[in-house]
Order: C-alpha cells, then sequence, then structure tokens
C-alpha cells in the first residue's frame, strides 16, 4: 500500500530504463485518479518547488488522500524551489508520496533532504576501470544478458557505436536483435545489419567507406552528406583526416610488431575503433597514408579559403586522390 511508501523519492542517474522502470513500479502502488505529472524542466510551464509543495498539500480533493506527485527534471530549478522542497519535507504530508526524477547535483542540498527524509534511489551505467567515463558497452553486455543473450565486446561496441549512448535507445535496440535472434548468436554483423542508426553513426559511414577503400561508396556518402544532409565538406574533411590520422599510426605501430590493444592504449581510443583502424591499415601502404595526410592538409589550407574552388568539389578531388583504386585491380 501507498502507505507504506516514504514521503519522497529522489530517482536519479544515467541508467535511464532503470529510472522508468522504478517510477512505473512506484505509480502502480496508487490509483492513476491520485498520480499526477508534472515537469520541474526550464520553460514557460515549469513547475517550480513551491508549485509541488502546492500539490503536496492539497490533499482534500483525493478521497482516500493516498497521492503521488511526480516531478520530472529539476533542471531550472533555483535555490528557492530547493529550499521549498527541503522545508515541506521537514513535516510532508501525511499518505502522500514526492516522486523526483532528474539529475540534481549529487550531494547537493536537494539529495540531502530526499536521503534524510525518504530515499534516494540511483541507478547508473558502470563507468571504466579507470577513471569517471561512462562504460556503455559494459551496460549493454549486461542488457544482453538479462535476456538471455550472451554477445562479444566488440559486438557491444559496435552497437554503441551505431546507436549512441541513450539509455532507452539503446534498450530498444537490444530488445529488437534478441527478439530477431530468436536464440541464434548475436554479432557485430547482426547489428550493423538490424540496429537504426543514430545521426552521428552516420558518420562512420563516410571513414569507414574510405577505410575498406570502396572509392564509389566514398564518393556517394561524402555526396549525400553534402546534398542531403547540409553538412559543411569541412567537417567531413575533418572527420577523414582523423580517421587516416589513425590508420597510419595503426600501420606504423603493427608493423613494429605491436598489437591492437596497443593501438588503442597510444592513441587512446577504445578497442573495436583500434580494431578497426588495424583492418583498415591493411588496405594502404605506409607510403600511401603519408600522401594522404599530405594530401588532407592541403585540403584543410584550401577549405579555409586557400582556393576559391566550389568546397563540394574540393573535397571530391581529395577523397579520389586519397582512395585510389585497390592495389593488384
Amino acid at each position: 500500500m501507498a502507505s507504506e511508501l516514504k514521503p519522497v523519492y529522489l530517482i536519479t542517474g544515467s541508467d535511464r530504463p532503470k529510472i522508468a522502470l522504478a517510477v512505473r513500479r512506484l505509480r502502480a502502488r496508487f490509483g492513476s485518479e491520485s498520480v499526477e505529472e508534472l515537469s520541474g524542466d526550464t520553460g514557460s510551464d515549469m513547475t517550480a518547488g513551491a508549485d509541488a509543495v502546492a500539490d503536496m498539500n492539497a490533499m482534500g480533493l483525493f478521497g482516500d488522500g493516498q497521492r503521488l506527485v511526480v516531478v520530472r527534471g529539476m533542471g531550472g530549478w533555483k535555490k528557492a524551489d530547493v529550499t521549498a522542497v527541503a522545508d515541506y519535507l521537514q513535516q510532508p504530508a501525511p499518505h502522500a508520496v514526492l516522486a523526483l526524477v532528474g539529475d540534481p547535483p549529487r550531494g547537493g542540498a536537494l539529495a540531502r533532504a530526499c536521503a534524510g527524509a525518504g530515499d534516494v534511489l540511483r541507478y547508473d551505467v558502470p563507468t571504466r576501470p579507470r577513471g569517471r567515463r561512462l562504460d556503455h558497452a559494459a551496460w549493454v553486455l549486461s542488457q544482453f544478458e538479462s535476456l538471455g543473450t550472451n554477445v562479444d565486446r566488440a559486438t557491444a561496441d559496435r552497437l554503441v557505436e551505431l546507436v549512441g549512448e541513450d539509455t532507452l535507445m539503446l534498450e530498444s535496440e537490444i530488445t529488437k536483435l534478441v527478439t530477431w535472434a530468436a536464440g541464434d548468436p548475436i554479432g557485430t554483423h547482426e547489428v550493423e545489419r538490424l540496429v537504426a542508426h543514430s545521426r552521428e553513426a552516420s558518420a562512420f559511414a563516410l571513414t569507414d567507406a574510405w577505410g575498406v577503400r570502396d572509392r564509389s561508396g566514398t564518393l556517394a556518402t561524402a555526396f549525400d552528406s553534402v546534398e542531403g544532409s547540409g553538412e559543411e565538406p569541412f567537417v567531413q574533411a575533418l572527420r577523414v583526416a582523423g580517421q587516416a590520422s589513425k590508420v597510419r599510426s595503426a600501420k606504423r605501430i603493427l608493423q613494429m610488431g605491436g598489437s591492437v590493444s596497443e593501438i588503442a592504449q597510444e592513441l587512446g581510443i577504445k578497442d573495436f575503433p583500434a580494431r578497426k583502424a588495424a583492418q583498415f591499415s591493411e588496405n594502404y601502404s605506409a607510403e600511401e597514408l603519408e600522401n594522404a595526410a599530405i594530401t588532407l592538409a592541403r585540403l584543410d589550407f584550401d577549405l579555409k579559403g586557400g582556393t576559391p574552388l566550389n568546397g563540394a568539389l574540393q573535397l571530391e578531388r581529395a577523397l579520389l586522390e586519397i582512395t585510389g583504386s585497390r592495389r593488384g585491380g
């Protein structure tokens, strides 16, 4: 029953599916007519702390008095809003539950007030062993495991690379993959075929086409980005230059007897892009990669005003030059 619940819950963290599940479970403890959803985000309809408190105290209209008020997002709250809620929690309304869903400062006044009067439920994506960087691939692995499917780290990395780091979108794609596979293995090939790519993932199409030395695919992708998405040629040039630099470094490390893990460590990148750079390096000679660096440096200068030629034309000429044709035909 709602009477067993605490007067306030702060539901926070980076694992958005678990946050959504926690809110659903809390809502299920109340009748639908006793639940009110408010938004504390910035905007003209923002709910201030005092408004939330007023709602908590307005008990007379709701039958047996049991009530849940869910306030999503406190990004626009000021000190006065936090103070209003903290003061309310000193003597909360009976049979009422306040659920604050968002990401206020960890250990801040609002979090402290919620911990003192109720509970703080934090659901986070795991972090990498070194540093505070979120490890979304590890989160993906755990999601697959919870659905009775095991995938390798490379597959998880690729899924994050294509979909992005939005855990709600990742959860949706994981569920889709597991349903489609019906118990069969899932690898990078299945991920690349089936998942919905984010806008950021489309950026990899150009560098991937160049990496596998697909001349027509490289030009077609560049054209689609410029004409279809309106992306500036300068942005694409930077992207290709960055990938070419990684591939050139990977080539050097491998020629010296290094490994993929050493590539990742020296370049400060994840295992999957390091492995990809190593694979791409097999398609180009060291001399070709050095010449590509020169060509892309010249392209950078030209796109910054070094020549009056059209930027898309400059990009196309440079891509033709650095991609060339596959050796041996």
